[in-house]
């Protein structure tokens, strides 16, 4: 929980909305070389994780890098839950106006007894409608009159709030509906036999798959597009499939996906292939693509295969693996898909 909590007091919900989220959030999170690592977006961004990287658990990825490894465990869950915070808030007022509680509280150190609504309001990006029917519904409020009419300042508690984002960080996906859905999301769908194998090396069990299937199902992020048989006396099969028209990801419709999955794959141009899209390219492969079949699926792949490309290329090029592997394409004869140098010539 001290994760989430640093970093809900170190950025405003306004900064983390769906659509700063698709056009530059203020950090990503990456996977590279089996390391974890944040990076910010600017300078500003850099610097105010700098401000807390020593209880986040994060260090400078080198002395000129603007880049921070992640070194703990609990610094990785913790950013993994406030990346799923940041994409339920997009379709929850209350998880909005709660964030909105805990950064003020972290940033004046819960100073204040109270606050004004319109105060809370302007941190979340919510009017004061939205806020103060948000806070009713979070803390079960109701004016001191009894009316139905706005709240006009709400008394902060550090415990409250506390205790209120455990619980609804409690009800964030788990690791395991998320690898489930990426593998429902980088293909056509599949039975729950077919969906285990394709997570089998990450040591889940088919039971587990199969609760987590119907869990996700009860949610309606995932729904069974037909029956089929393997064969002819076999039992019936379902065949599972992602709704697109209730993202589990949390994007607001089919269009924000794949905005969502085109910004990853140029985020991973600009700093893997040193190529900064433009608005216009941009623009124009959007227009190109939108109308091609399960396109967000597609690119979920490409976006792997140009993370692994990258990575087989930083492999190859090390002195000895490199002249190991000329050794091999010269002795048998075999053709490898990555530049090989044999340094030794």
């Amino acid at each position: 929980m001290k994760v989430p909590m640093r970093l809900f007091g170190s950025f405003r919900p306004t900064e983390w909305t769906e659509e700063a989220y698709l056009a530059r959030p203020p950090f990503t999170i990456e996977t590279i070389s089996g390391r974890v690592y944040v990076l910010p977006r600017d300078h500003h961004v850099e610097e105010a994780l700098n401000a807390i990287s020593s209880p986040l658990g994060l260090k400078r990825a080198g002395q000129e890098s603007r880049q921070f490894l992640v070194t703990k465990a609990n610094a990785a869950k913790g950013l993994r839950e406030f990346d799923w915070y940041v994409r339920r808030s997009w379709q929850s007022n209350e998880l909005t106006a709660l964030w909105a509680l805990a950064h003020i509280g972290e940033r004046e150190d819960w100073s204040q007894t109270s606050l004004k609504l319109h105060y809370i309001a302007e941190v979340a990006g919510l009017t004061t409608k939205e806020c103060s029917q948000a806070l009713q519904d979070l803390f079960h409020l109701t004016p001191r009159n009894g009316s139905t009419r706005n709240l006009t300042e709400f008394g902060t508690d550090k415990s409250l709030v506390q205790q209120t984002l455990e619980k609804k960080i409690a009800e964030l996906p788990i690791w395991t509906e998320e690898k489930v859905m990426s593998a429902l999301c980088t293909g056509p769908g599949g039975s729950v036999t077919e969906l285990y194998e394709a997570v089998l090396s990450q040591g889940l069990t088919i039971g587990a798959i199969y609760k987590v299937s119907e869990h996700l199902k009860s949610q309606g992020y995932v729904y069974t597009q037909k029956h089929y048989r393997v064969n002819e006396r076999g039992p019936m099969r379902e065949m599972l499939t992602s709704d697109c028209g209730h993202c589990f990801f949390g994007y607001s419709n089919s269009a924000r996906c794949l905005e969502g999955t085109l910004r990853e794959i140029e985020d991973v141009l600009s700093r893997d292939y040193g190529k900064e899209p433009t608005k216009d390219e941009r623009s124009a492969i959007f227009n190109e693509v939108k109308s091609m079949p399960y396109v967000c699926r597609t690119n979920r792949k490409v976006l792997s295969s140009l993370r692994l490309m990258h990575e087989l290329d930083g492999i190859a090029g090390e002195g000895t693996v490199s002249d190991m592997l000329a050794k091999i394409s010269d002795g048998y004869g075999v053709r490898f898909p990555v530049k090989i140098e044999n340094t030794a010539r």
